[in-house]
């Protein structure tokens, strides 16, 4: 044998050993690649809606894991198509006993405060949407802020800071108002095609970065709609650092994905995808993803947003208009066999 022959075959051995290292398919020395799944069962329903006109949505847990804040959507038959009556409820998770907390109409995006004394809520019935707090001791409500073209806000966890979402009409701007100086900062979201849907996000359990959605419209011939079908739209997820002002993508999609949930120890993202045809939605997942690794797994069907317990745990989340908690379990593979598309 030559020595180039020899050459050649050592760099092959060499090369094939590192690619497997490095992919973990070997199994030595490393975990391997982390995944996630549900343990669902058929008594997981944790609060049942009681008819085809009712319907519950946007859970949210306080910080001591105790209750449960969520909508409770009601459709009253005024005309063809009717109308949402929604407010904001919460449930002890123990005794499950719900309470109401707002009177409606239009009440939506329940968020806790740290010390679980007060829950914020937007106000859609008013003239100019607006946040309004609502004390848990049963005061009445306040309103917070008043905010004209407001789409939605995020209370971040350390409670320092609130992200305010705004809609076409002052064209998507996304803005950080801090709590304690009352000061205004517009972030750089990622650049390129401009979006089609508004700003959906969610802040790390540090306070320092923001996950995001956006929606891009795709191939020609796409048009815009409330619910758009592929393949003309396509979704990207991107961190904001706010030190650092940098954008970094994790996820490219070819469904349209939206409401990230972030885990408490800040290593996994879930997040709704759906994906319509004909007007008829044939993908309605619940996935997740490890932001280190990127790769992105199926968790369950659903129809909106997922909460993480305060101990990452579990996560509640929403199917057929009802509230369904499901134990997370974490496992590490040497393969690639997992459910992954």
């Amino acid at each position: 044998m030559t020595i180039w022959k020899r050459s050649r075959l050592v760099f092959f051995f060499f090369s094939t050993l590192s690619l497997l290292t490095n992919f973990n398919l070997l199994g030595q020395g490393k975990k391997g690649i982390q995944y996630m799944y549900l343990e669902e069962d058929e008594n997981q329903i944790f609060l049942k809606r009681h008819s085809e006109t009712e319907w519950f949505s946007e859970p949210k847990w306080s910080s001591d894991g105790k209750h449960i804040a969520f909508e409770k959507n009601i459709r009253i038959k005024r005309d063809k198509y009717g109308t949402i009556f929604s407010i904001i409820c919460v449930v002890d998770v123990k005794e499950k006993k719900i309470k109401e907390v707002s009177q409606g109409p239009d009440d939506r995006y329940p968020k806790w405060t740290l010390d679980g004394k007060v829950i914020y809520l937007e106000d859609a019935y008013s003239e100019k949407p607006r946040i309004v707090c609502v004390p848990m001791d049963g005061k009445k409500k306040e309103v917070w802020l008043e905010k004209e073209g407001l789409q939605n806000f995020y209370l971040s966890p350390d409670n320092k800071k609130i992200l305010l979402c705004y809609g076409p009409s002052k064209n998507e701007d996304v803005v950080i108002l801090d709590l304690l100086s009352k000061k205004e900062s517009k972030i750089t979201v990622a650049s390129g095609i401009k979006p089609t849907t508004a700003f959906s996000c969610c802040w790390s359990p540090s306070s320092d970065e923001i996950a995001y959605f956006r929606v891009y419209k795709g191939g020609e011939g796409a048009q815009d709609s409330e619910f758009p079908n592929d393949p003309a739209f396509f979704s990207r997820l991107f961190i904001f650092n706010l030190k650092t002002k940098q954008n970094r993508e994790i996820i490219y999609s070819d469904e349209v994905t939206t409401m990230p949930s972030w885990s408490p120890n800040g290593n996994w993202i879930t997040y709704y995808t759906f994906y319509h045809r004909d007007n008829k939605i044939v993908i309605n997942e619940l996935r997740v993803v490890n932001i280190v690794s990127k790769y992105n797994f199926y968790l369950t069907c659903s129809n909106d947003f997922a909460a993480w317990s305060p101990d990452g745990k579990k996560i509640a989340f929403t199917r057929d208009g009802s509230i369904y908690i499901s134990p997370v379990i974490i496992r590490n593979s040497n393969f690639f066999s997992f459910n992954q598309r």
